[in-house]
């Protein structure tokens, strides 16, 4: 199995049609979709024909049992709490280029505690992802991700590991999250994060340094495609082309990719290019998650 534990959010998409207006009104489109970055994460997984399983907490709302029904749908088993905060929600603003901006309320996320997380964990696992987010702006949600690392350990799961966030990674502290996460067999950072936790703009030299934390590392490059490194090998995977609809959850569904291909037993850098083709896959829909209107599991039907 593979554990997932994060945000589950739902994600308002708004694309306007040309310029916001304002003061006044802008036509576009709106939709409504899962979101949270590892369970995008687990949702691809499921959809891959993984065995994968998330861990949660929404609210007790409509949007809390729209998430939850996504996580079947998906092929995921959701253990998710429910508490009396409201289900997360972030309004996602894309541009003509398919890039996003987004404006986060994190609700229900916020006041996860280790109590909670104890009632969920996995007696086995292979391998369990955590992102950054886990650790920012919340003191009940930081030491469930604490507890989550350490619990990965006593089983002997391999740890990934997606910072999120280079915004947040800068309050919270490079030296503090290195410190706290080293150790993990996987990191996956963007060239951002990667930037803010090692002062270096160059993947090669970034990945370098962050091999002194983590047994492996991918730095993914968005267009430009990842550079992956592990011991004394390294090396670049190109992007797949594919048109950009929406840049939302690619990189949690590259993490996806790359896990599946892994725990398949595949190398490093071939898992690097399975996690290309899914994040392409991923850009090429409206939203963080497979297509919804198509069914059935396997990467083919995404």
């Amino acid at each position: 199995m593979i554990t997932c534990f994060g945000d589950v959010i739902q994600d308002i998409l708004i694309r306007p049609a040309g310029a916001l207006q304002r003061g006044s009104d802008t036509p576009g489109q709106i939709l409504q979709r899962g979101g949270g970055s590892a369970a995008n994460t687990a949702c691809w997984l499921g959809k891959a024909g993984a065995d994968v399983c998330f861990i949660g907490q929404i609210g007790k709302d409509p949007a809390g049992d729209f998430l939850q029904q996504g996580f079947v749908e998906c092929g995921v088993e959701p253990r998710l709490s429910r508490a009396e905060e409201p289900t997360g929600v972030i309004a996602v603003l894309i541009d003509d280029e398919g890039q996003r901006t987004m404006i986060t309320q994190r609700g229900a996320n916020l006041t996860f505690s280790e109590q909670t997380l104890r009632r969920h964990l996995p007696q086995h696992s292979r391998w369990m992802h955590i992102t950054g987010y886990s650790f920012f702006q919340s003191v009940p949600l930081h030491g469930a991700a604490e507890q989550f690392l350490a619990h990965a350990g006593s089983i002997g799961a391999a740890v990934s590991l997606d910072p999120s966030s280079y915004a947040l990674l800068q309050r919270y502290g490079a030296k503090r999250f290195l410190e706290i996460t080293s150790g993990a067999h996987l990191f996956l950072p963007n060239q951002d994060e990667a930037a803010v936790l090692t002062g270096c703009r160059h993947p090669e030299a970034a990945a370098e340094t962050l091999l002194l934390f983590y047994d492996a590392v991918i730095v993914t490059l968005g267009p430009e495609g990842c550079f992956w490194a592990e011991g004394t090998a390294s090396g670049r995977v190109a992007a797949a082309a594919e048109m950009v609809e929406d840049s939302t959850g690619a990189g949690d569904a590259f993490n996806a990719g790359v896990l599946s291909a892994l725990d398949a037993g595949a190398s490093l850098a071939d898992a690097a290019a399975c996690g290309q083709d899914l994040a392409a896959r991923c850009c090429a829909v409206m939203g963080a998650r497979p297509d919804p209107q198509r069914q059935g599991r396997g990467i083919e039907n995404n």
